[in-house]
């Protein structure tokens, strides 16, 4: 099964869309988000959709509510859509074959994007990193096409996997709530040895003292970037997207998925929050990128374990600034417990009162800051000022 096609994408009234064929999902890309509109969604009415994609895009909400609604009510008055070009290339396409998009089917995920809760269908990360914010339609293709390496889709986990030159880069489960199953099948495979353990949606690298500084923010404010920053510049990475954390010793246990990521493996580097989808930012000279929509690298220091455990040492809260500030302040208690749950937490068993006072002690005893940068050099410039990195 090819994941890449399983989307096909179209302009329409200046937006552009991103369809899941099997579902009839649509994923409304312009300005610095996206987000799903599931076809069948009842949760949300279209109003509280537009207001809600609105607010997160910085469009007046008239427009989006008209664009919007005239765009799914023409495809909910038919059973059937057909696309026979990639309208966002203008042109047809070889990788694009004629398709005809059943819509009476759909899934009925929710889930929740940059902290906005949506009913949507989403892959993981090789591909919900253009779904989600950081890509354009065209980056998966982008990829295959413009690197030498063995790219290839294989079963892995009861879902899919992307492995690239003999490295597993990320698991795709192919339905449902896909963070829901990653983070639970990672807390069942790794978390279940420690009594009281968290998933966490974040990025974390290896300090100069061979500490954990982690990086927990919703997709698509940075995590990823400035991580993948630090990586290249000596911080050796303990993993992206999802890391568990034993809540009694305060260990960073890297998932098996994201840890592959090492030795010799690729991957894609987003946008953060600039708003557009034609270019990556630049992160430092030697990763000025040109027009095309992804950038790939490989880890500068390939001598690291990723899969041993390291004591967390802080907690920092990164999102991309486009008005060009790089700020750091340090986070109270309470602030650290609504930023985690916006991010994304995860619970191996239900809540008993050992492991929901295991949680308070581990957020009331972390180091935790919010960091709001333009760049990632000067970022990097400050975590090394506050000593820590």
């Amino acid at each position: 099964m090819d994941i890449f096609r399983e989307y096909t994408s179209l302009n329409y009234r200046e937006n552009r869309y991103l369809i899941h064929k099997k579902s009839g999902a649509i994923l409304l890309l312009n300005g610095s988000a996206a987000m799903f509109v599931d076809l069948h969604a009842e949760k949300l009415s279209k109003s509280q959709i537009c207001n809600k994609v609105s607010s997160a895009m910085g469009i007046d909400p008239a427009r989006i509510e008209t664009d919007l609604k005239s765009f799914i009510q023409t495809l909910q008055g038919q059973s059937s859509y057909t696309f026979e070009t990639d309208q966002l290339n203008g042109s047809k396409s070889p990788e694009w074959t004629p398709m005809t998009l059943d819509l009476t089917g759909g899934y009925q995920t929710f889930y929740s994007v940059g902290g906005l809760e949506f009913n949507i269908v989403c892959s993981s990360s090789a591909v919900s990193q253009f779904c989600e914010a950081q890509f354009a339609p065209l980056s998966i293709r982008q990829l295959l096409q413009d690197t030498a390496v063995d790219i290839k889709v294989i079963e892995s986990y009861e879902g899919w996997a992307i492995e690239c030159d003999g490295s597993l880069i990320d698991l795709v489960p192919e339905e449902s709530s896909v963070v829901g199953r990653l983070r639970g099948l990672m807390l069942e495979r790794i978390g279940g040895q420690y009594r009281y353990s968290i998933g966490i949606h974040a990025a974390a690298v290896l300090t100069a003292d061979s500490l954990a500084l982690l990086f927990s923010a919703p997709s698509g404010y940075g995590k990823s970037t400035l991580s993948t920053y630090l990586s290249l510049n000596g911080n050796a990475s303990l993993g992206d997207d999802s890391l568990v954390v034993d809540l009694i010793t305060q260990m960073v246990i890297p998932f098996p998925a994201s840890a592959k990521l090492a030795p010799g493996s690729i991957d894609a580097l987003g946008l953060g929050g600039d708003g557009s989808f034609d270019r990556l930012r630049r992160i430092d000279g030697d990763f000025e990128s040109s027009e095309g929509p992804v950038k790939l690298f490989a880890p500068s220091d390939q001598s690291q374990t990723l899969t041993v455990p390291r004591l967390a040492k802080a907690l920092i809260f990164p999102k991309y600034d486009s008005a060009g500030r790089t700020e750091i302040r340090a986070l109270d208690v309470a602030d650290v417990f609504s930023r985690l749950m916006i991010s994304g937490v995860c619970w191996n068993q239900d809540p008993s009162t050992g492991l929901a006072e295991a949680y308070i002690n581990f957020v009331a005893g972390m180091s935790a800051y919010e960091l709001n940068y333009s760049s990632s050099v000067q970022a990097r410039d400050l975590l090394l000022e506050l000593d820590l990195l």
